[in-house]
């Protein structure tokens, strides 16, 4: 053949495979540009202009890539939560459901709960997996505040997990309430040593923080870190003093969970509750496990004795103005079992127990309970296979008395943990009390 004709032919070939490629990659090109991406600057995180502090943090950087001490968990701590099982990782990306309307006119605002003329009535969402449904939800008559367990720090880098739902927002905002979010260290000493150590990782904590009050337009966020190295008390206060400023510039309440003041190091001695006086807005005062899940002896969740020296210490020894300290009180109880050793003695063993459900038990074994003017509470004991049972009843004449110790010492308001533990009655109880 000749070779001219050869020559002809396979440029024809290369030719025709030339055109079917070229015709290919127009055809997918046009496709990817009809597709409605969204840039991450036009994200839902990013909509809201910088404030001048946000700008100058952004600019310092180089990169931005169980139950404890303060509080019983009704299923599982945060620490046994991974970020794996469908939380959302930083950087915050587009929001499912689509927006949400902005809380502009939200009533009482922050600068109403730092004035005292209106008083703190929070009360914590345990979330686990994911929100509840909202649909599901009780009404919570007098409640002005609820505060999810969303937010969770993910590793010693700063990441930062999230649980946020834009149901639970719009659920939130048709009864006006403010979601002061809470941001947790999941009770992970370690990973919480890290995070805090270096100003990177505490830049990167703080953005994210921004990113998702924008997104899920929340009105605060309550920071709550426990089972903390003593030596890391330092970091946590430059935390706090680092992430107040940029969150007040946006509006936002900085609340901190503080337990009593104990001896316990990793639960009471690493908090300067001082130094974050000029910080914060609130401190969420923990006041209760005076007797603890796995306490060698029964006792009170929260006695009005104990929890009555919990305020004076913080407002005698600590100087922590009142305006400054919110009541945070249990919704929930502890069965105790006593069981006889041989050796002599008792083997206590306990289980958490919302007040309805405490309600439901003494009722079902009609019971009588009898004032306990030690605790200040309601008690009811019984023996079931040779074991003694005892209760310090949570209800409305213990809320009542805590609630009154908040009146009597000017605090700010009150908290409850948690919203699931509750008996329906209890939310008007806590609102006349307040009044």
């Amino acid at each position: 053949m000749d070779h001219h004709h050869v020559a002809k032919r396979r440029l024809g070939r290369l030719f025709l495979v030339y055109f079917i490629f070229s015709s290919t990659c127009t055809i997918i090109l046009f496709h990817l540009l009809a597709l409605p991406v969204m840039p991450f600057k036009q994200m839902p995180a990013l909509l809201g202009k910088r404030t001048a502090s946000e700008q100058a943090l952004a600019g310092n950087r180089t990169s931005l890539a169980a139950t404890g001490g303060g509080r019983e968990l009704p299923s599982r701590s945060p620490a046994q939560a991974s970020a794996s099982e469908g939380d959302d990782i930083f950087p915050v990306g587009p929001l499912a459901g689509g927006a949400i309307d902005h809380v502009d006119d939200m009533v009482p605002n922050r600068q109403a709960f730092s004035s005292g003329n209106v008083k703190v009535n929070m009360t914590w969402e345990a979330v686990y997996g994911k929100s509840p449904d909202p649909e599901r939800l009780p009404e919570l008559d007098g409640v002005n505040v609820v505060s999810p367990t969303w937010f969770e720090l993910a590793n010693g880098a700063g990441d930062i997990s999230s649980k946020a739902d834009l149901d639970y927002v719009r659920w939130a905002k048709e009864r006006s309430l403010q979601i002061w979010a809470m941001f947790s260290n999941g009770f992970e000493p370690i990973r919480t040593s890290k995070a805090l150590s270096t100003k990177k990782s505490r830049e990167h904590m703080i953005k994210q923080l921004l990113q998702y009050a924008e997104s899920y337009d929340l009105q605060g966020i309550n920071f709550d870190f426990e089972n903390v190295k003593t030596e890391d008390g330092k970091n946590f206060v430059q935390f706090i003093k680092e992430a107040a400023p940029l969150l007040h510039e946006r509006n936002l309440v900085v609340s901190v969970d503080v337990t009593p003041k104990s001896d316990s190091e990793y639960w009471s001695l690493f908090l300067d509750r001082p130094a974050l006086v000029p910080y914060v807005d609130f401190m969420m005062l923990m006041a209760y496990d005076e007797h603890w899940a796995s306490s060698p002896k029964s006792g009170s969740v929260s006695s009005l004795p104990w929890v009555r020296r919990s305020v004076e210490r913080l407002l005698d020894e600590d100087g922590i103005p009142p305006s400054k300290i919110v009541l945070s009180m249990p919704l929930y109880t502890r069965i105790w079992t006593e069981t006889p050793k041989s050796s002599g003695g008792s083997k206590v063993t306990s289980k958490a127990l919302g007040m309805k459900k405490a309600a439901e038990l003494v009722a079902a074994r009609k019971l009588t309970p009898a004032y306990d003017r030690k605790t200040g509470q309601n008690y009811v004991e019984y023996r079931e296979d040779g074991q003694l049972k005892r209760i310090w009843l949570e209800d409305s004449t213990s809320i009542k008395a805590r609630v009154a110790i908040a009146k009597e010492y000017g605090l700010a308001g009150v908290a409850t943990w948690s919203r699931s533990f509750m008996d329906s009655g209890i939310w008007n109880v806590i609102k006349k009390e307040l009044e």
